[in-house]
């Protein structure tokens, strides 16, 4: 094996390689680099290779693929979910150089990695291309005996004998090393009468893992377009951008598995980010989304699979539309100017918070605003009352019942302290869960009142809005008695008052 592979490269120093970089429409590695010692295809490799790999097979101690989807955290260090299944395999396609496998086109002639667009595939269809590369090549030839440019073209696209073919097999290794043993069987129960079945590569194992688990690609697209639906700024603390991004990018590689993406499936995304605390970011989505709903508005009566073709949806599309706002955000957060997550509340953003309106203290003798009960006349000059005079007033008038205690009022500026980061006064869609910063738990109160702003309602680290106590007049003396033995009890003087 002195020559260099076809999708791959020879170094000088270590020999034939596979790999090194991504692959184009004419299966050619573009930019083929020699990265790491597992690339290269010296006998004594192969054997290493194909070792490691059968020793992975029959190691039951490590996690592997059992077909769940998602996981919860405390089973990811015993199994894998989807996603971490395919972010192993893409490591071990990119150690071992099996680009030439997990790279396949698509019916518009483009060319994409299985692993990260295998939704834009299907079984049958990778099955064939991988028949139509391993048999044997038919020249055409022109007038003169020459071989024809497509020709020639169709012959690079096959396996040749001395280096693909033996990955063949190495590359179904790699994902059989991921995938439990009740899932293998399955795939064998359902695909076993495949003529080709054992000889199949490394690509093609890898769909018929997901076709059978549950990871099939319509309940994939389904469950995608329902999530994206349900994305909400309010989910995303500190009015976080770049994760709201990031989400919905992952969201709409996986519609993209579908005949085309919604219309409007762009100016639907801005509108989850146009109502945050900054105002620069919000001008820029909105004239953003100007731009966004005039290329939807020219394909509302059309295919919206022509929009693509558009020379702004480059710009415009919902795929370039989340890099446009990681991009605000992150430049915003660098400034510091995302008041979200400024250690003051800005004041431009916020509405002031009216402080509470006085409430005037009353005698809990007669009712009245003029005195208190040390000088009710009802009573006299030492507190003591008049004979014949209890529940009456002096010109004989029944007497109003003692009015309840009125809870000392909150000062809007009590003064002092520093105000909470101001997520934590932003009210979220459910009110009823937790949320975890930084390893401590905020539950959402809203009847607590800041004392540093005077804003009602926040993050506490206590209780949730069902769970608040009123501690406004806990400890308060009634005027009724002079004794705190019966805080928890009813005030045997007021009979159904309590004086805590």
């Amino acid at each position: 094996m002195s020559f260099a592979p076809k999708r791959g490269g020879f170094d000088a120093t270590f020999g034939a390689y596979m790999g090194g970089g991504t692959m184009d429409s004419s299966y050619k590695i573009v930019s083929s680099e020699f990265n790491c010692v597992s690339q290269l295809r010296s006998i004594k490799q192969l054997q290493i290779i194909q070792s490691t790999f059968d020793q992975a097979c029959d190691n039951t101690t490590v996690p592997k693929f059992h077909g769940n989807i998602e996981l919860e955290d405390s089973k990811l260090s015993t199994e894998l979910d989807k996603k971490n299944f395919v972010k192993k395999l893409d490591r071990l396609v990119e150690a071992h150089g099996f680009q030439g496998f997990f790279y396949s086109k698509v019916s518009d002639g483009k060319i994409y990695s299985l692993l990260t667009h295998f939704h834009l595939f299907t079984l049958n269809d990778v099955i064939q291309e991988h028949r139509d590369r391993s048999s044997p090549h038919v020249a055409v030839v022109d007038l003169a005996g020459t071989e024809t440019a497509e020709s020639f073209k169709v012959s690079f696209s096959k396996y040749d004998n001395k280096y693909d073919k033996l990955d063949c097999r190495l590359s179904r290794l790699a994902v059989e090393s991921l995938v439990g043993t009740s899932l293998q069987e399955d795939i064998e129960t359902r695909y076993s009468h495949l003529d080709d079945f054992s000889a199949l590569p490394g690509n093609v194992y890898f769909l018929m893992v997901l076709e059978a688990s549950n990871a099939s690609v319509a309940l994939d697209i389904d469950d995608a377009a329902e999530k994206f639906s349900s994305l909400a700024l309010a989910s995303f603390p500190g009015e976080n951008i770049k994760g709201l991004a990031t989400e919905a990018l992952r969201l709409i590689r996986i519609m993209e598995g579908g005949y085309c993406l919604s219309g409007k499936l762009g100016s639907d995304l801005l509108r989850k980010v146009y109502g945050t605390s900054c105002e620069q970011f919000n001008r820029w989505v909105h004239s953003k989304l100007d731009d966004v709903r005039e290329l939807e508005l020219k394909y509302k009566l059309k295919d919206p699979k022509l929009m693509v073709s558009d020379p702004l949806y480059s710009t415009l599309g919902p795929i370039a539309l989340c890099g446009f706002l990681q991009e605000r955000y992150g430049s915003l957060i660098t400034e510091k100017a995302w008041p979200a997550l400024s250690s003051s509340l800005p004041k431009s953003n916020l509405a002031p918070v009216p402080s509470p309106t006085p409430v005037s203290r009353a005698c809990f003798r007669c009712g009245s605003t003029d005195h208190l009960r040390d000088k009710c006349p009802v009573l006299g000059r030492d507190g003591s009352s008049r004979s014949g005079q209890r529940g009456k007033s002096g010109d004989g008038t029944t007497l109003l019942p003692p009015a309840p205690p009125v809870p000392a009022p909150v000062p809007s500026n009590p003064g002092g302290g520093t105000p909470f980061l101001a997520w934590r006064y932003i009210e979220p869609a459910d009110t009823t869960s937790a949320m975890v910063m930084d390893g401590v738990t905020y539950k959402w109160c809203s009847l607590c009142c800041c004392r540093s702003t005077g804003k009602q309602g926040f993050y506490t680290t206590t209780h949730f809005t069902a769970e608040h106590v009123d501690r406004s007049v806990r400890f308060s003396l009634w005027d009724c008695c002079e004794s705190f033995s019966h805080c928890v009890t009813p005030c045997p003087f007021c009979c159904d008052r309590f004086c805590s």
